[in-house]
């Protein structure tokens, strides 16, 4: 495997000093770029080759021309072929107003930090741009909080230059080829994006069809069937869903092609979500389910290739992930062709080898998901899915009182149904916790799984809160016991579960670690 070389600019002491070190202990020739501290430069190569590493001093100042390309030709010399750039050198004056700054500060401020920024990463695109000849890169511009802030009476020509340079980034980062690199677990405020929000809200619209599919079976007195015909959808829009977040936690680099095969997947998602309700009336698949989930997946499979191609050091993970999830989505395809009576065996089969695939996939080398993020993508999804049950009983309460149903008859159904779900929303967040720990991989998986009873538990609330006033406005087929109403038609919906699934994860995975702010606990799970 070729040598990762990184160059780093003001690299003789501080956050450039940190970086080099930091860098090489992770396996990259050091370029240590210096301006005229050439004692402290040669200590951090010093410490670097002492360490196993690879490393040379270079001089240059950035903000002359001149000097940059010799530097990155020394580099070429010395090290090899570029693979990062970390632009770290800036300047910072006198602290001093507005009114007292002379042109000549300016200048100075802004040849280092900005034009020598942009010089520094012309010559690594130069060098790293596919459209050069290049294997792809990265390019770091270090900007400070001083950008937003502005430092005003302290150094407004700083705060300047660091505006300039985000503005900079921001204008550079399309134009240069990113290879999906693995991301990584300590990235520091990892959230949610927007598309992955998004993704989460068109996923919603499969799983309120499932509920409204298993409220009308509960209503029908189908229960068991629903039941089952339910469970049955529902793996299929939480397998999806799943999979897209562990994949996007560890290699999301949102760029054209990867938002595509985002689109790609919310596609499938819409076409499983249209094939649910005939899902329910025959008991059985139909080409829009099985359709739907093989777009979803194959898409899922160009990521998987795609991260493996860039990111060699995990491909046989990557590559073990892509592999297993093509293979089986010809056998859904193949499932869909067998006598109705093989439907549900087979189904359970496909189900356990597709949950075999990440175990299999992370036996080689583990993915970089992020603990946080993850975390905080499962909270978000739980309050989506309490969510979608609290306007599949508000939808039911609506139909209800426009055919003329008392509102003193449903003040009851309606109030517990709140209850209930506020108390799921209250337990699930008691306790604030991050995901299991990144090296946890038995934990992460219990964690992960373990979710799909908590999220289609939320889920059949909704449908359970739904049938209960069909109870009420005489329109369900089934017992006022079955309906949580007891034998008393106008009584008060009961909220006593009966625990069906996960206690609190915090017992299940006892010792991972807990993180301040960032909900993940998994309720006990209910029926109603």
């Amino acid at each position: 495997m070729a040598v990762k070389v990184v160059l780093i600019t003001g690299a003789s002491r501080g956050i450039g000093a940190a970086t080099a070190r930091l860098a090489a202990a992770r396996g990259y020739a050091v370029c240590v770029n210096y301006r005229a501290n050439a004692d402290a430069a040669n200590r951090v190569v010093a410490d670097i080759e002492q360490a196993g590493g690879r490393a040379v001093a270079v001089q240059a100042d950035v903000a002359v021309e001149a000097d940059v390309v010799r530097m990155f030709e020394t580099c070429d010399t010395h090290l090899g072929r570029l693979s990062a750039l970390v632009n770290n050198a800036g300047i910072l004056e006198t602290q001093m107003r507005v009114e007292a700054m002379d042109a000549g500060r300016l200048q100075r401020v802004l040849a280092t930090n900005v034009t020598g920024a942009f010089i520094c990463a012309r010559e690594a695109v130069k060098r790293m741009s596919t459209r050069h000849g290049g294997r792809g890169g990265a390019i770091v511009n270090l900007s400070s909080r001083a950008a937003v802030l502005g430092s005003p009476n302290e150094y407004v020509d700083y705060a300047a230059s660091k505006a300039a340079v985000d503005t900079f980034t921001t204008g550079l980062a399309p134009l240069v080829f990113a290879p999906m690199r693995a991301r990584s677990p300590q990235e520091g405020h990892r959230v949610a994006t927007p598309l992955e929000l998004f993704f989460d809200l068109v996923f919603v619209v499969a799983i309120a069809q499932a509920a409204a599919g298993f409220h009308h079976s509960i209503s029908e007195a189908h229960i068991a069937d629903g039941l089952v015909t339910c469970l049955m959808a529902f793996f299929g829009i939480w397998w999806a869903w799943m999979n897209f977040t562990w994949f996007a936690s560890a290699y999301d680099c949102d760029d054209v092609p990867y938002r595509l095969a985002v689109f790609a997947q919310i596609t499938g998602a819409l076409v499983f979500a249209a094939g649910i309700s005939s899902m329910f009336s025959v008991r059985s698949l139909n080409v829009a389910i099985i359709g739907g989930y093989v777009i979803m997946r194959l898409a899922q499979v160009t990521q998987w290739l795609r991260a493996a191609r860039s990111d060699p050091e995990r491909s046989p993970a990557t590559l073990r992930y892509a592999i297993g999830i093509a293979v089986l989505q010809v056998l859904w395809i193949g499932l869909a062709q067998l006598p109705a009576a093989w439907i549900q065996p087979g189904f359970l089969v496909l189900i356990v080898l597709e949950m075999a695939v990440p175990a299999w996939a992370e036996a080689t080398v583990q993915t970089t998901w992020h603990p946080h993020h993850i975390a905080e993508r499962y909270a978000l999804f739980t309050i989506i899915v309490l969510g979608e049950s609290i306007l599949s009983a508000t939808v039911a309460v609506q139909t209800a009182l426009a055919s003329g149903e008392r509102f003193a008859a449903l003040a009851p159904v309606i109030c517990g149904g709140l209850l209930i779900v506020f108390g799921m929303w209250w337990l699930y967040f008691y306790r604030p916790f991050r995901a299991p720990h990144e090296h946890r991989t038995r934990l992460a998986f219990l964690w992960g799984y373990g979710h799909y009873v908590v999220f289609a538990s939320a889920a059949a609330v909704g449908a359970g809160l739904a049938a209960a006033v069909d109870d009420v406005t005489h329109k369900a087929h089934i017992s006022h016991a079955a309906a949580g109403r007891r034998g008393n038609p106008g009584g008060a919906l009961r909220a006593e579960p009966e625990p069906v699934a996960l206690q609190p994860v915090d017992d299940a995975v006892a010792g991972a670690q807990r993180h301040r702010g960032c909900p993940g606990a998994v309720v006990t799970a209910g029926v109603w």
